[in-house]
């Protein structure tokens, strides 16, 4: 019975996991490009 209960909720968290870590990639990918032309801009006046 205890190992049914733990099964479900490893289950659950990995589902969440799956769901939550491509979103946080996509959104680190998201920030990433909104400041590359931020940071190429700084480094280039700076040359």
């Amino acid at each position: 019975i205890v190992q049914k209960i733990l099964h479900k909720v490893l289950d659950a968290k990995y589902i969440f996991v799956l769901r939550t870590v491509p979103n946080m990639v996509t959104w680190g990918a998201v920030v990433v490009l909104d400041y590359a032309p931020y940071i190429n801009g700084k480094f280039r006046r700076d040359e």
